[in-house]
């Protein structure tokens, strides 16, 4: 990992109490690669709302998904009116003060490594089509 991204990633399971070994065991591997996901998720999410999982920290755990049958997707965001919910009362409590609504999903993937597999690629985009068809 590229060194000031992982100062970045240390620094974030600092403040978020997240405890990784530094051996390279296959368990310490999947705790960090879980953190990691959180991470990317956290930097992403923030972007367009800088304190909100200050304000909510059971959003972060929320809105990460990653794990065996995830089809590749580590988190996802719901977006309503630039609002992010977590469920539909939240949804409902937005759409009684609004005339207009605008939705927004956000999907992400993160990877630890360099290298990019087509197939993860394709995974994703498999999940991400299958939770629309879940929902229509």
């Amino acid at each position: 990992m590229e060194p000031i991204l992982k100062g970045h990633f240390n620094n974030f399971k600092k403040v978020f109490e997240i405890v990784t070994s530094s051996t390279s065991s296959e368990e310490d591997k999947k705790k960090d690669a879980k953190a990691f996901e959180k991470f990317v998720n956290y930097v992403l999410l923030s972007l367009d709302y800088p304190d909100i999982f200050t304000a909510d920290a059971e959003l972060l755990d929320f809105v990460c998904i990653g794990g065996g049958y995830d089809t590749g997707i580590d988190g996802i965001g719901i977006k309503v009116n630039d609002k992010l919910v977590r469920n539909s009362d939240e949804v409902s409590q937005i759409t009684q003060v609004n005339n207009k609504i605008n939705i927004e999903f956000v999907f992400i993937q993160s990877k630890m490594q360099t290298k990019f597999d087509t197939s993860e690629f394709t995974t994703f985009g498999t999940g991400v089509k299958n939770f629309f068809q879940m929902v229509t």
